[in-house]
């Protein structure tokens, strides 16, 4: 029964069972970035056994001096369900560390419980088959490979492939799921291919737009489009069908509005020394705003630290990346100030093409002078083969 299909390479859920009965997988483990497969490995084996486990982000390297503090197994698990039982069951305690994009890496505790806390379990999920689209240590990827482990779904990597490898996984292994980025899903484009065959398509990481939605459900044409909000330090938290969120019921008081910011309950939040409060409440740095009179939702409008003064001016950089990416040929963009001593800040934009396209500076600057106001065009627009993106799947800011 395969678990995990990266390229021709498949690891089993019997695979998986042999490495927990033959390694030496007790006390405490280190998985530093490494592939699927063997983060996988290290990853079940290690719950299994009740580790507690550090997944390392880059830089933070294995201690080599560090004192052993494993030994030989002492559980023989009998098969498959005995395996997933001890996984369900563990006191393993898990750290896993933010992806640092918007400054440095924060370390969080998480629990078997509180990852699985949005796992959906049953049989009408036994015949589920994963697009993996994250790199594993993220908490995303993480929360994909617990959701079909538990189903005893397959995971077929997709993550770090071209547009084309991606389009042939989808239709030869037959996938029905697929939870991305906006900007994996902007790989995607433009549509020359249809994929009935997909069945659910989740967003998340970064703030999405209708236009990306439209564009996407002409790839999937029988995908239910889901849009989640989540974080290292909460797990999945909010999901809505399009870029409009509520508060559901259950989370009244727990999850605010705070001056234009989500603010999150301490009692939602992993243990971390690293989280920052206000009072009993976790400020993310999400920006938020209003999307009715009533206030009773709303949509992300951005990260509060990314916005960037210009002139007196406090510019969104994912709003003027939004119009630019809304314009016909561009496949993504990034958007940055680069120090002006008159102004604070000019804009500086990198955008991709999509091949083929013809698509000029001029036309970018004639396009966005109907969509912004002067001040929020980029000063400065250079062309790139792509975008920079973190570990995790999403654009690098500068």
């Amino acid at each position: 029964m395969e678990f995990i299909i990266d390229d021709n390479i498949a690891l089993t859920y019997e695979d998986l069972v042999d490495c927990a009965n033959n390694g030496a997988h007790s006390g405490k483990l280190e998985i530093p970035q490494v592939g699927i497969l063997e983060f996988s490995k290290k990853f079940f084996s290690g719950i299994a056994n009740s580790c507690d486990l550090e997944i390392l982000p880059d830089g933070l390297k294995s201690n080599p001096n560090k004192e052993e503090e494993n030994s030989p197994s002492k559980r023989i698990f009998e098969g498959i369900e005995d395996f997933l039982d001890a996984v369900m069951a563990s006191s393993s305690k898990i750290y896993i560390y933010t992806s640092g994009t918007t400054g440095r890496p924060k370390r969080a505790l998480h629990t078997i419980k509180t990852l699985t806390r949005n796992v959906k379990i049953g049989g009408k999920h036994a015949k589920d088959k994963w697009g993996f689209c994250y790199a594993p240590s993220h908490m995303a990827g993480i929360q994909v490979l617990l959701q079909a482990f538990f189903n005893k779904n397959t995971c077929v990597n997709l993550f770090g492939k071209t547009r084309s490898q991606i389009y042939s996984e989808i239709e030869k292994r037959a996938i029905t799921h697929i939870s991305a980025t906006p900007t994996f899903y902007r790989l995607l484009l433009p549509c020359v291919k249809i994929f009935p065959n997909v069945e659910r398509a989740t967003f998340g990481g970064e703030r999405s737009s209708k236009q990306l939605y439209e564009s996407i459900s002409k790839i999937f044409p029988n995908a239910k489009i889901t849009n989640v909000y989540a974080s290292t330090e909460v797990g999945a938290l909010l999901a809505s069908e399009a870029d409009i969120f509520k508060i559901p019921p259950g989370l009244k008081g727990l999850v605010k509005i705070d001056n234009g910011e989500l603010a999150i309950h301490k009692s939602l939040l992993a243990l971390s020394d690293d989280t920052p409060l206000s009072g009993d409440f976790y400020k993310t740095g999400d920006a938020v705003e209003f999307a009715d009179a009533d206030k009773m939702s709303f949509r992300f409008t951005g990260r509060i630290g990314n916005f960037i003064n210009v002139g007196g001016y406090k510019v969104n950089p994912e709003e003027v990346e939004d119009a630019i990416k809304s314009l016909d040929g561009v496949r993504e963009a990034i958007v940055f100030g680069k120090p002006n001593s008159l102004l604070g800040n000019i804009l500086c934009a990198e955008i991709s093409i999509i091949p083929a396209a013809k698509v000029s500076e001029s036309d970018i600057r004639t396009s966005l002078l109907k969509l912004l106001p002067q001040f929020k065009i980029p000063r400065i627009i250079s062309f790139t083969d792509s975008i920079r993106l973190t570990r995790t799947g999403k654009i690098k800011r500068v």
